[in-house]
């Protein structure tokens, strides 16, 4: 049975991308490692590819776990897996343990009303969703908004083999 995991695992690896040493995403940034790992990294670290797929997978399950405490349990349950693989997705990239931005935001308020059409504007348009950094829409941020919000599109039809490839590729 499919779960939220096989969806978001290969889709968020490959977002961020596997970086076997510790380095600088942009100027005046923290260091970086593995797949997007910022925790406990300085400059010159290295790392395995193994290492940071289940550091990943268990940073992923954290954001999941902190996703249901916000929804409630009972709601997070019926939200089919590829609805939950996009939440992960998006709450990882905003921000790991839902507390910042996400928490506060109308994109997480809407989906706590059961308001999809305002969460689906709120989270993943161009211009008000999570799409920029310091104020400036990037364009990787708008790509992996698209790919989360067909995610959401899809919802109880998403077949892997078929239409993960199609969700990478967004």
């Amino acid at each position: 049975m499919l779960n939220w995991k096989d969806i978001a695992v290969p889709m968020v690896k490959s977002w961020e991308s596997f970086e076997p040493v510790a380095y600088l995403p942009t100027p005046n940034d923290v260091p970086t490692i593995g797949y997007g790992r910022t925790e406990r990294v300085k400059l010159g670290d290295t790392t395995t590819e193994e290492f940071e797929e289940l550091y990943l997978t268990a940073q992923l399950s954290r954001t999941a776990d902190a996703l249901e405490k916000e929804l409630g349990s009972w709601a997070w349950s019926l939200y089919p897996p590829a609805w939950q693989a996009a939440l992960v997705s998006l709450a990882y990239n905003v921000d790991k343990d839902v507390v910042g931005q996400l928490k506060h935001s109308k994109a997480l308020k809407a989906l706590q009303d059961w308001d999809w059409d305002e969460f689906m504007y709120q989270a993943f348009n161009k211009k008000v969703g999570f799409t920029k950094q310091k104020g400036k829409v990037l364009k990787g941020l708008v790509r992996r908004r698209r790919a989360e919000e067909l995610l959401f599109k899809i919802g109880d039809f998403f077949d892997l083999e078929r239409d993960l490839p199609r969700v990478l590729n967004t």
